[in-house]
């Protein structure tokens, strides 16, 4: 079991030859969404940088056109970063560590449609050498061919990249992924029926599918009468969504889970750099 890696730099000795889709994969769910009016808007405290220094690699970036530029935001909740901050954020990371490559999902959440397709493609200009688009020829690469690259998940007009799978809170498949977002959370204990109804069932289907053909995303991430904190974080009577996918990882065998996008990845009481730690060694064994 290999277990000399650095979180900024974890990647590096995974093999040049293991296909994307088999890696298991650290991940946020509104990666931006760092602050707001209420705590239904907030489901991070980390930046970017900090993200990826941390070992993140599956960025969920939602952005609308405001103020004349593409904006990071939650729903209508407009953050500080814009599209363009965002993109030179991961530009700097893997220029210092091109051994990495990030998954981001590009998702069109507020404003005009053709003023997002119009300033994403404006930005997206601005850094050429940036994304791997070759998803029509080998859409399960091989890791040599992304390293120090964005492979970008098309959630909105004018982003070229593998289409997203997804239209409200459920289980989506498409060409190129199987998406696990049943977000509505149950009022009666909402952290384990999430965990357990859906996220469980999800990670073990991924951990059961050899030389795999579609990308699995798995998001642990889900609202409703509780804020996004509540689901994921644990509380005097009982362990969080995070907390308890870490534990079940633990214990379950087979090859990888794919893209775990997780909810506050920076709070000890939220089990998430904890989660972060053990879905990186999944890539090297336990």
């Amino acid at each position: 079991m290999f277990t000399n890696w650095t979180r900024s730099t974890w990647m590096k000795n995974v093999a040049d030859t293991t296909r994307i889709y088999d890696i298991t994969i650290p991940g946020t769910h509104e990666s931006c969404a760092l602050s707001g009016p209420t705590g239904w808007h907030i489901c991070q405290y980390w930046s970017i940088r900090e993200q990826l220094d941390h070992g993140i690699r599956y960025l969920d970036i939602r952005c609308g056109y405001k103020d004349g530029k593409l904006q990071t935001c939650h729903e209508s909740t407009y953050q500080s970063a814009s599209f363009e901050q965002v993109l030179h954020d991961c530009l700097i990371f893997l220029g210092n560590h091109d051994q990495e490559f990030i998954f981001m999902r590009i998702r069109h959440e507020d404003g005009s449609a053709d003023d997002f397709k119009r300033e994403c493609q404006k930005v997206v200009a601005k850094f050429p050498d940036l994304f791997h688009n070759d998803y029509t020829v080998d859409e399960n690469a091989p890791l040599s061919k992304v390293r120090g690259r964005i492979i970008p998940l098309s959630n909105g007009p004018g982003v070229d990249g593998r289409a997203w799978a997804g239209g409200g809170s459920g289980r989506h498949e498409n060409l190129y992924m199987i998406n696990q977002d049943f977000y509505s959370a149950s009022a009666w204990r909402p952290s384990h029926t999430k965990f357990d109804d859906h996220v469980r069932p999800f990670l073990d289907e991924a951990a059961g599918s050899t030389n795999k053909r579609k990308l699995h995303i798995n998001h642990l991430s889900a609202t409703g009468a509780d804020t996004p904190f509540v689901i994921a974080a644990d509380d005097p009577f009982s362990n969080g969504v995070n907390h308890l996918t870490k534990d079940h990882i633990y214990k379950k065998s087979g090859p990888a889970f794919g893209i775990v996008a997780m909810d506050f990845a920076d709070l000890p009481e939220a089990q998430g750099d904890w989660l972060i730690h053990d879905l990186i060694q999944r890539n090297y064994g336990w």
